[in-house]
């Protein structure tokens, strides 16, 4: 296996030639889960509204499951749309052609609806674990207080954090077993539905700490700087009085390290699957075998 230095220098080269082009397609698809999330919130409020206001415990158990179908339908697009991110970025790694096209591919493959569907269970897991702190604070679960609560700024930044904070990590180390699942799919066109999930899965056993080592090698400078903006950010606030400039400022710069950083930790996944886990590692390999 690779040391994580050395595959750290090899990521560095290829992320800077990829980068500025990698942040254009996460801005569009960032644009398209928005849409996608928007679209079903209007729905889910359609529904509400008209079936919402009823007497009836039918009509009202058929608006709960119009809106929990339709929240759960966005959340597998955004999936979909997941794999056609990678697969840009796999394509990039390679040296082959991209469109943005490209990004909307799954939708058109049926290979991609078996493990979109299945990661909704790690996903749902996810919510479960993330919600934990609103158990752990009572007063956030009753409606009388829930609206004080939320007027503290103090009180919602530091429930914010922590459940940033508890959502990335657990997100991290479920989904890390799934991390190589799409880019599985995407170099074997004949998998069956779940088979790929199954056998995507298989590559990151025993790797998970070479795979965890190598994402913290090449994301920690943005983790850091996140923390020292924030810091920074709190610090103003409280004792400055030139308070809006430098905010503005902070948060500016919080928002480019945040970009840089999802961008970061999203290109090392096809990058160490490429490297390392494919069945010919070379990260300028030019041909793939699965369709354009």
């Amino acid at each position: 296996m690779e040391k994580i230095g050395e595959l750290r220098k090899k990521f560095k080269a290829v992320s800077l030639e990829i980068m500025p082009r990698e942040i254009t397609v996460i801005f569009l698809l960032m644009l398209c889960t928005s849409f996608c999330f928007s679209l079903m919130l209007g729905l889910s409020t359609l529904i509400t509204s008209v079936f919402g206001n009823s007497d009836s415990l039918l009509a009202l158990g058929f608006s709960v499951v119009l809106v929990l179908a339709a929240e759960l339908f966005s959340i597998v697009v955004s999936f979909i749309l997941h794999y056609g991110f990678l697969l840009v970025l796999l394509r990039m790694i390679r040296g082959q052609k991209v469109s943005l096209w490209n990004l909307f591919v799954g939708f058109r493959q049926k290979r991609t609806i078996g493990p979109a569907l299945f990661f909704l269970i790690p996903f749902s897991i996810v919510m479960i674990i993330t919600m934990i702190p609103f158990f752990l604070v009572p007063d956030i679960l009753s409606m009388d207080n829930m609206q004080e609560f939320f007027q503290s700024r103090e009180q919602v930044t530091r429930l914010s954090v922590i459940t940033l904070v508890i959502f990335t990590f657990s997100y991290f180390v479920i989904f890390c077993r799934f991390a190589f699942v799409w880019p599985y799919v995407y170099d074997n066109p004949g998998v069956k539905k779940l088979d790929a999930v199954k056998k995507g899965t298989a590559l990151s056993k025993g790797r998970f700490f070479h795979f965890l080592g190598f994402q913290i090698a090449i994301n920690y400078k943005f983790a850091i700087m996140l923390i020292v903006v924030d810091s920074l950010k709190h610090i103003i606030v409280k004792f400055s009085e030139v308070k809006n400039f430098w905010t503005y400022i902070l948060g500016f710069t919080g928002f480019v390290t945040s970009v840089l950083f999802v961008a970061t930790i999203a290109l090392g996944i096809p990058f160490y699957y490429d490297s390392i886990l494919a069945a010919n590692p070379n990260p300028s390999r030019p041909s793939s075998p699965c369709e354009e």
